[in-house]
């Protein structure tokens, strides 16, 4: 039965997900990341259980049915709804570009990026030292690091978005006749190379994987709608696969230094599944395993979490003090399954509130790239998908909190160098 039931699953995935491509690949993507921070759970949990016992989250195979169900549900919930409304949102949220003139816009631009590359340069230098995957985990230390260090936090998580503003900008030259001056061009080029250097620096001394893998999803969205939409061409897949493998042999670099997992040195399948993406789901079969149905909760998080440092917890904090108490702290945890979410506000009913509030989510993130300009569109896109993998390892407050943190800044810095901006009214 439970085969079965798996391999109709995955042939399902196989199926809808070629059909989301073809759609959109932003709902696509994060279709194809809602798959990969599950699948390999499923079939840790089943066939491998050691695994999860290992960090503390093996129930009985007695939740292994109701996980799948519930988890295929939410599949279907999502497809369906994406094949039903799709078509009718992307055409009533298309929307026009404005020229504003804004004076000194590039000297603006240009001084916030000199800021932003200063302070996180000065800060890593003088705390060198002490920065580590460690460190920037434990709560003594980020109180003991006062504004200074929050700020630092901020900047880092800014570099990816940051980085594909400056390549979007740099390419902008090459398929539109107004792209950026010489010595603008010079500018964003240096800028560019200095900030790459600093991320991949700090990345390597702190153990974070994150924001490589947003970087790199960003890039490679880009590089797919500008061959795809501007050049009319297929896109060079071999080329960024061997770009993938690069950056996936650095990130398991950085697993290694950052982790001991001596009980797992020889045994190669279980070091493929203790990986990023299995914990998380192990809060969606914990929720399952206790009948954890909170709406209340799911509702005062989510409102709480859009805003900002409010202290109120994730919804894993509570659930995960049930079965591996005092180990959740808001920067480390096993992280969130968004699907989860679902099952904490209806039980077994919320596969339709996961595939409503999903499709809900992605469809905000996608309206700011459906402008009649291509040029924007196509880092607009980017910026998004930046943060495929990231969105579905949270909750679902942070497609509003990623919104307003993170994306209107940059439709801000985009307009500052390039003078577009959207009109305030971009629904029909």
């Amino acid at each position: 039965m439970i085969e079965l039931l798996l391999l109709f699953f995955i042939l399902f995935f196989a199926y809808s997900f070629v059909v989301l491509v073809n759609l959109d690949v932003l709902y696509a993507g994060i279709y194809f990341f809602l798959f990969l921070y599950i699948i390999f759970v499923i079939i840790g949990y089943t066939y491998v259980p050691i695994v999860s016992e290992i960090i503390k989250a093996y129930f009985g195979a007695h939740v292994i049915l109701p996980l799948l169900l519930f988890v295929f549900g939410s599949f279907i919930s999502f497809f369906i709804l994406t094949l039903l409304f799709y078509s009718k949102f992307k055409k009533n949220c298309s929307f026009d570009l404005i020229h504003v003139k804004f004076p000194f816009g590039r000297i603006l631009f240009f001084s916030l990026v000199t800021a932003h590359t200063t302070f996180l340069f000065a800060y890593f230098f003088t705390h060198y030292q002490e920065l580590n995957y460690s460190s920037l985990a434990n709560e003594d230390y980020q109180s003991s690091g006062g504004v200074s260090f929050v700020l630092f936090v901020l900047c880092f998580k800014y570099l990816p978005p940051l980085l594909l503003l400056l390549y979007a900008l740099k390419k902008k030259k090459v398929y539109t006749k107004n792209g950026p001056t010489k010595l603008n061009l010079v500018l964003l080029n240096f800028f560019f190379s200095f900030l790459l250097i600093l991320f991949i620096g700090i990345a390597n001394k702190v153990g974070n994987r994150t924001d490589i893998l947003s970087f790199l999803i960003g890039l490679i969205i880009f590089e797919y709608s500008y061959f795809k939409e501007i050049l009319s061409r297929s896109f060079p897949y071999l080329k960024y696969l061997f770009l993938v493998i690069i950056v996936g042999a650095f990130m398991n670099y950085l697993k290694e230094t950052r982790t001991q997992h001596e009980i797992l040195e020889s045994i190669w399948y279980q070091k493929l599944l203790l990986q990023d993406y299995y914990a998380p789901g192990h809060i969606l079969i914990a929720s399952i395993n206790f009948d954890y149905v909170q709406p209340l909760e799911v509702i005062k998080s989510n409102l709480s979490n859009m805003l900002f440092r409010l202290g109120v917890p994730y919804l894993q904090t509570n659930i995960t003090e049930i079965f591996n108490p005092g180990v959740t702290t808001r920067s480390a945890s096993y992280a969130y399954y968004i699907f989860t979410e679902g099952y904490m506000f209806m039980g077994y009913f919320g596969f339709l509130y996961n595939g409503i509030a999903v499709f809900l989510g992605v469809s905000l993130w996608r309206s700011i790239s459906l402008s009649t300009n291509s040029s924007y569109n196509l880092f607009m896109l980017a910026l998004v998908s930046e943060r495929m993998a990231t969105c579905v390892r949270s909750q679902t407050s942070f497609f509003i909190k990623d919104f307003y943190m993170i994306y209107i800044p940059f439709i801000f810095l985009y307009g500052l160098q390039t003078g577009l901006f959207p009109k305030v009214k971009i629904f029909k």
